[in-house]
């Protein structure tokens, strides 16, 4: 007995077996077209046949059952293995500050910010400096920890005396302003200085404020166009409006209304 895939109607080969409509087969007594259709034909079955499909069909359903519930059985498996190692203290596996700082970077961007704090504090207190910046900038916007303009001035400083660049900027603003340290405009100045000197833009805008202002310095045009111009060439549009402004007015630089309409123009 031979076992046919089932058809809608029948099918007949060469050798004259037919194959009915759930699988059955039989052979014709007669020439037969391939076109004739199922009920042209009784089929030869008989009970042991029927038996057969049966079993074979319980065997089947038992086989896909039993893949049901080792698919189940393992997708458990592979959760309670997760849970044991969300579980399992990390600090084992991520040892290195260089692995620390990935892992934070990855929980911040998902948005888990105190846990991205928590590790960024790790690497942070081992002396890295981008580490502490990236700890300063969330203790100042209260991502993951309570807003603390002293603690940010705290990492801030940690990273800056390091040479990070951005912290010395954010540190110099907070002493500028007065945010969680005592205003001091030299300070201010001090710091952003040193970004400047790395080629920091707005440090760069920020020094030519100071002198352009007096605070901290004494006041001096020249310098402040100076300092402007840096950072309008860098393409910060603030110090382009400003440094065409001093153009338009004649402070510091010989007054000039081409010049300062390309400068207002850039800054557009």
């Amino acid at each position: 007995m031979l076992d046919g895939p089932i058809h809608s109607v029948c099918t007949i080969d060469r050798d004259r077996t037919v194959y009915g409509e759930y699988g059955e087969m039989w052979r014709g007594d007669k020439k037969r077209d391939p076109g004739d259709s199922c009920d042209r034909f009784e089929p030869d079955t008989n009970r042991k046949e029927k038996n057969i499909m049966r079993i074979k069909s319980i065997k089947i359903y038992t086989i896909l059952v039993l893949l049901l519930v080792f698919t189940v059985f393992n997708t458990n498996h592979v959760f309670a293995v997760d849970k044991k190692l969300e579980d399992k203290d990390i600090s084992e596996v991520l040892k290195s500050i260089d692995d620390q700082m990935l892992y934070a970077a990855v929980l911040y961007r998902d948005g888990d910010y105190a846990e991205a704090a928590k590790w960024y504090e790790k690497a942070a207190k081992q002396g890295d400096s981008n580490a502490q910046y990236n700890l300063g900038v969330m203790y100042g916007n209260g991502e993951g920890v309570m807003q603390n303009s002293k603690s940010a001035a705290k990492w801030f400083e940690q990273a800056a005396k390091q040479g990070h660049s951005g912290a010395q900027i954010l540190l110099g603003k907070q002493y500028y302003r007065g945010e969680g340290v005592p205003q001091d405009y030299k300070a201010a100045f001090r710091w952003y200085e040193k970004a400047a000197t790395q080629g920091e833009e707005y440090a760069q805008f920020f020094i030519g404020t100071m002198y352009f202002e007096g605070n901290g310095v004494t006041q001096d045009y020249k310098l402040a166009a100076k300092w402007f111009e840096k950072a309008a060439n860098e393409g910060i549009d603030i110090a382009q409006n400003r440094l065409g402004g001093m153009y338009y007015r004649g402070e510091g630089v010989p007054q000039d209304n081409k010049t300062a309409f390309k400068w207002f123009e850039k800054s557009l």
